[in-house]
């Protein structure tokens, strides 16, 4: 009879446990479900709003000088380095010569029109006191005839005059342009900031060189920070503007900032912010989106981090 109590309350224990366990683990399994279902997480990193902005250089050149170094602050039209300049600044030199040579011409072509007027003025006088002689008998009609040819001629010296003036001034223009292209191309050797910002890196030292386009430099402009994340296809229709988030560490639970979602690229691409990820398919699609982050002060630029999404929300709708 004791044999047949114990065996009963054995198999009660056996059928209790196994109900808790099963209980158990269903609890875990609406957890995790849960926790997948709640919330989405991609791979991102720590950006400026308005991106980094690579410095370069517009014409070949050696670096003379360097004014600015890494976490310095800038403004627009500050200047950052300068090559060498030394033939565009002897150029100029040449051509501010020549344009005030020019001018100089140009104040005695018209000091020659002004003489010639005066010239000019007195022979018309003459011709009409010889007029007024020949028509009285005074005067001989041979002297009329040479005062009338001498006032052609002045007349004819005075247009030649003028016109050289006019070449004059046309040719000083010339050279004033000259020398103006003249400092653009100077101006392009020294590199200036396009933004406001910080300089996150400069790859130049004095004496180096430098090749069109090369970059030579980062800048980080003024501006929010933010989070820029890639979503997986699968959850792309999940994310809307203003889902709450938070950004941490791969591979850690440690939050390092909180945020919300402001911006969602309205089609799915290939993955660009990370591509050496084991495992991934080349053809596997993203979407990107943007998150604004509420403590970005001790948040290191180009940090790579996992975006955590909270689409509660989204489902409770």
């Amino acid at each position: 009879m004791k044999h047949i109590l114990f065996s009963i309350l054995l198999m009660l224990l056996i059928a209790s446990c196994k109900n808790k366990s099963e209980q158990e683990q269903q609890v875990m399994s609406n957890t995790k479900q849960n926790t997948t279902t709640n919330y989405v997480v991609g791979v991102g990193k720590i950006i400026p709003e308005n991106d980094i902005i690579q410095l370069s250089s517009s014409v070949n050149g050696i670096v003379r000088k360097i004014y600015k170094k890494e976490n310095d602050t800038v403004r627009i039209g500050s200047i950052i380095l300068e090559l060498e300049h030394l033939l565009e600044d002897g150029k100029i030199r040449l051509l501010n010569n020549e344009l005030n040579t020019q001018a100089a011409q140009i104040k005695v072509d018209q000091a020659g029109v002004a003489e010639f007027v005066t010239k000019l003025s007195n022979a018309t006088s003459e011709l009409l006191r010889l007029k007024n002689l020949l028509s009285k008998g005074a005067e001989t009609q041979q002297k009329v005839d040479d005062a009338i040819t001498n006032l052609k001629t002045l007349n004819a010296n005075l247009k030649r005059l003028e016109a050289s003036v006019t070449v004059s001034k046309s040719r000083w223009q010339e050279i004033n342009t000259a020398v103006h292209i003249a400092k653009l191309e100077r101006d392009q050797k020294i590199i200036r900031s396009p933004i406001n910002g910080r300089i996150l890196e400069l790859t130049v030292l004095v004496g180096g060189s430098v090749s069109i386009e090369q970059s030579i430099g980062q800048i980080s402009p003024e501006g929010k920070t933010i989070a820029i994340c890639e979503i997986d296809e699968s959850n792309a229709d999940k994310i809307f503007v203003g889902q709450k988030a938070w950004i941490r560490s791969v591979g850690s639970s440690d939050t390092l900032s909180t945020g919300s979602i402001y911006f969602t690229y309205a089609f799915l691409k290939k993955k660009s912010l990370f591509t050496d990820q084991s495992g991934e398919k080349e053809d596997r699609r993203v979407r990107t989106i943007k998150m604004i982050l509420d403590q970005p002060e001790q948040l290191l630029l180009n940090a790579r981090v996992e975006c955590v999404i909270d689409i509660s929300s989204t489902i409770n709708k």
